[in-house]
């Protein structure tokens, strides 16, 4: 990650475009997996990953740092700068619904 992030550093500066790296959080994510149960919690995991992967454009690199915490970097904003993150705040179009043991 240390070395795409110096990369895309790089090319922002050549190029003039904006760019974006975020730290994302799963609240509360620790104590749901704890009372439901730890493959609902890898469950869940799996629903943020997908609907991250559906907002961010392509290129965009995700990694999983810990339990609940994941950093995403994305590249080739433009030169207006529109991050994904207003994208993110919105959230998916149709959202899931967990629903007992798998």
């Amino acid at each position: 990650m240390e070395d795409r992030i110096g990369h895309a550093l790089e090319n922002s500066a050549e190029l003039g475009e904006y760019g974006v790296l975020m730290m994302l959080g799963l609240d509360l994510f620790q104590q749901m997996s704890d009372s439901l149960g730890h493959a609902c919690g890898d469950r869940v995991r799996v629903e943020v990953v997908q609907c991250i992967r559906s907002i961010v454009r392509d290129g965009g690199i995700l990694c999983r740092i810990s339990g609940d915490t994941f950093v995403l970097m994305a590249e080739h904003l433009g030169v207006e700068g529109i991050a994904p993150s207003s994208r993110l705040r919105r959230g998916p179009k149709q959202s899931s619904k967990l629903s007992g043991p798998p």
